[in-house]
């Protein structure tokens, strides 16, 4: 009653506008649409064109548009504002703001030059890692590379033998074409056919017209006995010669027909036989043949399990080289004391101990310039420490070299530079250098050294010392026990901190390749489940994970490999779409038997499957019901025709809204369903 429009056009006027409402202004409309007092709600439509909706929406009308501009003209008086300010700060501040600003931003710029040049040394020194890491992954590498060989050439061992066996087989089908051509040949020969089919006929043909002969005989014969009475009534008098003449020959025909099915019965018997054995051959071939695809899936599985352990061995090395490096950092320290105190320490350069090796007595070992001596009353062969291995030191440009037969000492000087020694153990004892062997035993003579260091400080205390010198001394040692202290208490927080490190590292492995082992095994099973055959065959897929990274396998990526039933290995995006489904799920529930959920919502997943995988995974559902609450959305009559209640939900004309109808499954007999 407020639209002007043509009539013709009324039908679709009512549809586009409904039972609207036209109200004056929005808070009128607000009431009726929403405020009325049987509870209903209305679509209400304002004169400014604000349409108010049944579910609570408002669109269109002009105060949003008011509104939005009022908006815009306050955020743009807002800016105008803040930069008129600006702009005043800057001119009341001068040049004295301008200047403390330019200085905080040399600073700024000055303290980012020095942590770039700390980036710069600290990348220098990833970059030394790196590259040790790299030639590690490059041998790895080459370990893999050879492993992969030998494995290929174990599959092409394999491989060879399927195809034996399906040479065997060829020639076993061979062997009972010839068997059938051998058994037929003489019968063949008899009949003059080359076909037992056409045999068949011939005979079935033969019988037909036989039969036929007979029927026409027993009437002739009945007409003969007619005539033969007729004759007897008029004449008195039988021909029993006659009758003896046609008995024979009904007896002789009887014979040739029991003959004949004897042949037939005994070719009968031979062809049968030579089928079940036939067939037997076959079923031990297939047999076989399962037999040969599991030893490859072990031999696969153990070759993983092998990779592991090296990458454990692998692991403890690097464990016990980072203890090395500490203890050798060690010795740097306390040489570097030593120098400073100006205590004597003997030493070599590098080159010395290397010329020298050839004329020792005794054999130099490869690292660290160990000799053989003998062997050891408590764990065989010993080794006499000669010189350590070369280590680098803050020796002197100056360096004054006080050689003697076996030693040469380090002194003191102006410049320092960093050069490489060995520390010169052939002037100790012999029995010394062996207790350095044994750790008990260099625990020991450790003690007896300090008590007689303590034993002679007291003594050097007893002498007037020069006061001065003493109080120089004491500063230099306070000032050194406390950079030792500082230093000593950095590494030790290092080596504590690194050993808790590879303790998480060793458990979060360990959890790691536990959880993924338990899920392998979990998702075989599983996958072997969804794929099984419908047919009654043992037939099935296979299905497993295995880690990009082996050394931290949590920092990679996890490839996921299936084998469909019947098919060969190919990646997971070769799969048609069904295959890939059934491999997703089965990875899904296998993640799901380790970490188990109250339910699972399961929508549409079958809707690349056709029957028989839906089938499948159906019957999966069903039987492991009561691990879980399964609720599925799907369209397909194999699928939830096994559910134990059905929802349904569906457009309802009258209320325009969507309605839900339940039926409860569980009344109905479980075969029916």
């Amino acid at each position: 009653d407020v639209i002007k429009f043509d009539v013709s056009l009324e039908p679709a006027i009512r549809y586009a506008i409904g039972q609207a409402l036209v109200c004056d202004a929005i808070a009128e409309a607000r009431k009726v649409a929403y405020q009325s007092g049987d509870g209903q709600r209305y679509k209400v439509v304002t004169l400014e064109g604000t349409v108010l909706l049944k579910n609570g929406s408002i669109q269109g009308g002009l105060a949003t548009t008011q509104s939005r501009a009022r908006k815009w003209d306050e955020k743009k008086y807002d800016d105008l504002k803040a930069a008129r300010d600006s702009i005043l700060a800057e001119a009341a501040g001068g040049s004295e703001a301008e200047e403390a600003r330019i200085q905080i931003e040399i600073k700024d710029l000055e303290s980012r030059l020095e942590a770039a040049k700390r980036r710069i040394d600290s990348s220098g020194n990833e970059v030394s890692l790196i590259k040790s890491q790299i030639a590690t992954f490059t041998a790895n590498a080459q370990k893999a590379k050879d492993s992969i060989a030998e494995q290929v050439k174990k599959l092409a061992a394999y491989t060879k033998a399927i195809e034996s066996c399906k040479g065997e087989a060829d020639k076993l089908q061979k062997v009972v074409s010839a068997a059938e051509a051998e058994i037929f040949k003489d019968f063949k020969k008899v009949v003059g056919i080359e076909d037992i089919a056409e045999l068949e006929r011939k005979e079935t043909l033969k019988a037909r017209i036989r039969a036929e002969k007979r029927r026409q005989f027993a009437v002739v014969i009945q007409k003969l006995k007619f005539a033969v009475e007729a004759e007897s009534k008029r004449v008195g008098v039988s021909r029993p010669e006659a009758l003896d003449e046609a008995i024979k020959k009904n007896d002789k025909d009887l014979q040739a027909c029991d003959s004949e099915r004897t042949l037939y019965k005994k070719t009968l018997e031979q062809t049968v036989k030579t089928a079940k054995d036939a067939s037997d051959k076959t079923i031990s071939s297939k047999a076989e043949l399962d037999q040969l695809e599991a030893t490859i899936r072990k031999n696969s599985q153990n070759s993983e399990h092998d990779m592991r352990k090296l990458f454990e061995m692998k692991k403890n090395i690097t464990i016990k080289n980072a203890t090395c490096n500490a203890l050798r950092q060690q010795r740097v320290t306390l040489f570097e004391r030593c120098v400073m105190n100006e205590i004597e320490i003997p030493t070599k350069a590098p080159e010395d101990v290397g010329t020298k090796r050839g004329r020792e007595s005794n054999t130099l070992s490869s690292r660290g310039g160990r000799q053989k001596h003998g062997q050891n009353d408590d764990d065989g062969e010993t080794e006499d420490i000669v010189v350590s291995e070369a280590f680098l030191t803050y020796a002197t440009t100056g360096t004054q070299a006080n050689s003697s037969t076996n030693a040469r000492t380090l002194t003191r000087a102006a410049t320092s530079i960093q050069t490489s020694v060995c520390i010169d153990f052939s002037a100790l004892d012999n029995d010394v250098r062996r207790e350095m062997i044994s750790r008990p035993r260099f625990e020991s003579y450790k003690h007896q050294a300090e008590s007689t260091i303590d034993q002679l400080e007291r003594e050097l205390e007893t002498i007037a010392p020069n006061l001065k010198a003493t109080t120089k001394f004491g500063v230099s040692e306070q000032k050194l026990g406390q950079s030792n202290s500082h230093v000593e208490k950095a590494r030790e927080n290092h080596r504590v901190a690194l050993a808790e490190f590879h303790q998480v590292k060793e458990l979060r492995t360990a959890r790691f390749n536990t959880t993924l082992e338990t899920l392998v095994v979990s998702l075989d099973k599983i996958y072997g489940e969804l794929t099984v055959d419908t047919r009654g065959r043992n037939i099935v897929g296979t299905a497993y994970l295995t880690a990009e990274e082996h050394e931290e396998p949590y920092n990679g990526g996890t490839k996921f490999h299936v084998v469909p039933p019947l098919k060969r290995f190919m990646t997971i995006d070769a799969l048609s779409g069904g295959e890939r489904t059934m491999a997703a799920l089965a990875l899904l529930f296998a993640i799901h038997s380790i970490a188990p959920t109250p339910f699972f919502v399961l929508d549409e997943v079958d809707a690349a499957l056709d029957s028989g995988n839906v089938q499948k995974l159906a019957e999966y559902l069903v039987n492991h019901a009561s691990d879980c609450q399964y609720i599925v959305v799907s369209l397909k009559e194999q699928q939830y025709h096994k559910a134990d209640s059905l929802v349904g939900v569906f457009k309802d004309q009258k209320r325009e809204s969507s309605g839900v109808i339940t039926l409860d499954l569980k009344t109905f007999s479980s075969g029916k369903r």
